[in-house]
């Protein structure tokens, strides 16, 4: 949530900073524009130390949840800490790279006094820094990822979600090889647009790659044969199927069906005769009147005759 309220602001500074001047030749630039270009470009440093870092705290704190391994999460406090110590120690060194601050954007008119750190050094150390964390933090559950007992088509979809994390270290490289224009330019709206370009792509998609377990489950949800697990196919087919027997109906026989198999039984006459008793018993045949199964009562007659 932090991370998401800061890209707000990066990303609309981001934008100023082009209409105000980044991309055009410093001399086709009025001074009043030049000095609030400098001024988005220096605010938009201070935005982009604290979105990485906390990135990359998001993603460790990911790894404490899933992985209980005690000696892997010793190891992720650790690279916790590193990140937060890093984060604040290059924002204020990035806060007071120039003394008095307005020196950032307004040093180029030479009107007023101050002095500044060398930007290209403290550039190139944020850099590496950073990159050195984003190859830590990529490597760091590889070893517990292969001992995973899994199908493979989970196991190299686990695989894939974490190797997103080589976008941002390539990003991170692309940025660093453009950082050269930092030395000493005279001509910084232009020099530094691929820099800034790339500080962009490298800032996003340390964004995306933290909600990718959250994305994977919306996509569960609505792609579930290509994205769920075999236990969730089988546990939905096995659903589906109960569903299915309980919405057949059982057929039952008709009057007409149950008709036949009943009359299909002659009428009998047992007669017995033991001395002087003759017992009758008669079966009556069944009816079928009017779409109704009726059963007419059995006539027992006993008869019996006398000496």
């Amino acid at each position: 949530m932090v991370v998401q309220i800061l890209a707000i602001p990066f990303g609309c500074l981001g934008v100023l900073s082009g209409v105000y001047g980044f991309g055009k030749k410093i001399w086709d630039i009025g001074p009043d524009n030049l000095t609030k270009a400098l001024r988005i470009f220096f605010f938009g440093e201070l935005l982009y130390i604290p979105i990485l870092g906390l990135c990359k705290i998001s993603i460790v704190i990911f790894y404490l949840r899933i992985f209980p391994s005690p000696k892997f999460r010793v190891t992720c406090y650790i690279v916790i800490m590193w990140c937060v110590v890093n984060m604040v120690l290059i924002e204020l060194l990035i806060l007071f790279q120039c003394t008095p601050i307005s020196f950032n954007w307004d040093g180029w008119k030479g009107e007023s006094k101050g002095k500044c750190l060398d930007l290209s050094a403290l550039t190139y150390a944020a850099a590496g820094a950073n990159l050195a964390q984003d190859l830590t933090i990529l490597l760091l559950p590889l070893p517990l990822l292969l001992k995973l007992q899994v199908s493979m088509k989970k196991k190299l979809g686990v695989f894939f979600m974490f190797s997103l994390g080589i976008f941002i270290c390539i990003t991170s490289i692309i940025r660093i090889t453009n950082l050269v224009q930092f030395r000493a330019t005279t001509n910084p709206t232009w020099d530094f647009v691929d820099a800034i370009f790339w500080t962009g792509i490298e800032v996003y998609v340390s964004i995306i790659v933290p909600c990718l377990p959250a994305t994977r489950a919306l996509l569960v949800n609505v792609f579930p044969k290509v994205f769920g697990s075999e236990t969730q196919n089988q546990s939905r087919s096995r659903g589906s199927r109960r569903e299915y027997k309980q919405q057949t109906p059982t057929p039952t026989p008709s009057p007409t069906e149950a008709s036949f198999k009943m009359t299909s039984r002659s009428s009998r006459t047992d007669e017995t005769n033991s001395n002087d008793h003759r017992i009758s018993i008669q079966k009556l045949h069944l009816s079928l009147s009017s779409g109704t199964v009726g059963m007419s009562l059995t006539a027992i007659s006993l008869e019996s005759d006398k000496y």
